[in-house]
């Protein structure tokens, strides 16, 4: 009975005649061995480079997600531009009504030296004195 080594040589030997000498057995050792690394090289690379596949897909999807956070937050911020700006418009006229309720509750109060008739009115220089 052959032990387990013998038998992985002569496995390793069958696809040789029976006549090839040591040197040519040893080429061929090296030749399996070169093969079997190569086989080994091209798994690797086969591997890397669906890696690199699957690498190259997720960096689309993250750049694409990116792309469309950077607009919800440009949008996100021209929202809060266009708050800003109303607040402004609204903080104008709250002052325009306040100064126009000032002049009206001047124009409104009794005159400290009693009701103002329009006699007593004088009109502006260069205009004439009208009665009515």
């Amino acid at each position: 009975m052959a032990a387990s080594g013998e038998f992985e040589e002569v496995e390793e030997f069958i696809d040789l005649p029976d006549f090839a000498n040591a040197k040519n057995r040893d080429l061929y050792s090296r030749l399996k061995e070169t093969e079997r690394s190569l086989t080994v090289a091209v798994a690797e690379l086969n591997e890397t480079r669906e890696r690199i596949s699957v690498m190259e897909s997720h960096l689309a999807s993250v750049v694409t997600e990116q792309q469309h956070t950077q607009r919800l937050v440009d949008a996100k911020v021209k929202e809060i531009e266009t708050e800003d700006h109303l607040k402004q418009l609204a903080e104008r006229e709250k002052g325009r009504f306040a100064a126009e309720l000032k002049k009206l509750q001047r124009e409104s109060a009794p005159h400290p030296r009693g009701p103002r008739s329009m006699l007593e009115f004088t009109p502006p220089r260069g205009e004439p004195a009208s009665v009515v």
